[in-house]
């Protein structure tokens, strides 16, 4: 078994119990307060309150685990306050790319390189190999982008002004698209996955429901109550 794998079985199983024991204590301490007194069957409905929870967490891991381009720090299935529906082809931006001006014949290549006017990095002319850090990115007339991928050159073309965006951006044929910023391009090809942001919506639902679910079903917490602490 490989050591990731064996590392989150190990660390959902901690989960599990850490969940027994929170629920337990919780119900014990909650519906002594609200009610005049919990549930009796304790003893069993926290620990399968806790395997249930369990088990939907695992399933959470493993759709990440099997989402193509998967990261640690970039996970295609997350919270509704952390998920993003954009996929980027890379995690950093691309070495270099040409800018296509309209009154230019030949590209101007840049290369991505630290920029001590930002303290930052951002996209330089290149000069025989080399970064020139008194170019930096010139966006007056650019009209495309050529960016190297798998061994080919890909055109991003100019995408038409949207109404209250200020920040340009660059399509792909296939829809990936590259925007720019006061800085310059973030030399990132995104494309928006509604795939993505509906299966996120719903595993966040249906996190809330095994949440409400576990909390009145099992822990026989009254509905209003269990509404609440599932919220939580």
């Amino acid at each position: 078994m490989e050591r990731p794998v064996l590392g989150l079985l190990i660390i959902l199983l901690v989960l599990g119990v850490t969940l027994t024991v929170v629920l337990w204590a919780g119900t014990l301490f909650l519906q002594g307060y609200f009610y005049t007194e919990p549930t009796s069957g304790i003893f069993w409905q926290a620990p399968a309150a806790g395997l249930v929870l369990t088990l939907f967490f695992g399933l959470w891991c493993l759709l990440d685990y099997n989402a193509e381009g998967a990261r640690p720090d970039d996970l295609p299935y997350d919270t509704i306050f952390r998920f993003s529906a954009e996929d980027a082809k890379a995690k950093n931006p691309v070495p270099y790319l040409w800018a296509i001006r309209k009154n230019e014949k030949a590209p101007i290549k840049y290369r991505w390189a630290k920029s001590d006017r930002l303290g930052g990095s951002q996209y330089q002319m290149d000069r025989d190999g080399r970064p020139d850090r008194n170019v930096p990115w010139r966006p007056v007339g650019v009209i495309a982008l050529l960016v190297e991928e798998d061994g080919q050159k890909v055109r991003y073309d100019l995408a038409p002004a949207q109404e209250g965006n200020s920040y340009r951006r660059f399509l792909s044929p296939d829809g990936w698209e590259i925007k720019e910023y006061d800085s310059g391009p973030t030399g990132q090809p995104t494309v928006f996955r509604t795939g993505r942001f509906l299966a996120n919506m719903l595993l966040n639902l249906l996190h809330f429901g095994v949440w409400f679910a576990c909390l009145s079903l099992i822990l026989r917490f009254q509905y209003t109550h269990a509404l609440g602490l599932a919220l939580v």
